[in-house]
């Protein structure tokens, strides 16, 4: 049987549906699973806090940095962002990777996690498998943070866990991407661009032995 890969992208934030290359097939998540917005579509026109409903820094508040698609911005800058809806990519830092982004950039796209009101989350397979690997692409704003998790498996059981999800900014490893800018919702101003950031990481999450 073939390896199964769940992925999503995390403000702390998770995101989208995703797979690892040829010997990995594509497992979708419930649409319960993501609970806000942080991303831009491409098409969003100003206030583009009318598109989104938590940011990066802002959380919940929504007043302040997100994600944005590709073909946002104009020109040479339009491949600046995360890949298009619904399109899949290969992982920055492994070729073995592919991951598929969400089909909508303006439904709920993420999983948001935070301390203050949203310490947990729920992921849902809509297709579960023997000895899946769970793998998330997310990022945290504010530093890298250790997040404590439980696979619950169909016989019952349930398998614990932690895994670290690095920093939005400047860890240069375990990229799945990295947009070369973010975008402001309150006043629409674009930073870093064309730079070595914000990233979206790979963290996977073994199955029970």
């Amino acid at each position: 049987m073939k390896n199964k890969i769940l992925s999503t992208m995390t403000a702390l934030a998770v995101l989208g549906v995703a797979c690892v290359h040829a010997d990995f097939d594509p497992v979708p998540l419930k649409p319960e699973s993501f609970t806000v917005d942080v991303i831009v579509e491409a098409t969003a026109p100003p206030p583009l806090g009318a598109y989104t409903t938590a940011t990066m820094d802002g959380g919940t508040n929504n007043n302040s940095n997100v994600w944005f698609e590709q073909g946002y911005l104009p020109g040479h800058w339009g491949l600046l962002g995360l890949p298009a809806a619904g399109s899949e990519f290969t992982a920055q830092d492994d070729p073995n990777r592919t991951y598929k982004m969400a089909p909508s950039y303006s439904d709920d796209n993420a999983l948001f996690l935070s301390l203050n009101g949203s310490p947990s989350g729920t992921l849902t397979v809509a297709d579960p498998k023997a000895g899946m690997v769970l793998s998330v692409i997310g990022s945290v704003a504010g530093g890298a943070t250790t997040i404590e998790y439980v696979v619950y498996h169909q016989d019952g059981s349930s398998t614990a866990g932690e895994v670290e999800v690095p920093d939005w900014f400047n860890v240069n490893v375990n990229r799945a991407v990295t947009t070369g800018g973010r975008i402001n919702v309150v006043n629409g101003r674009c930073d870093q661009l064309a730079a070595n950031n914000p990233h979206l990481y790979y963290v996977d999450i073994p199955p029970a032995e």
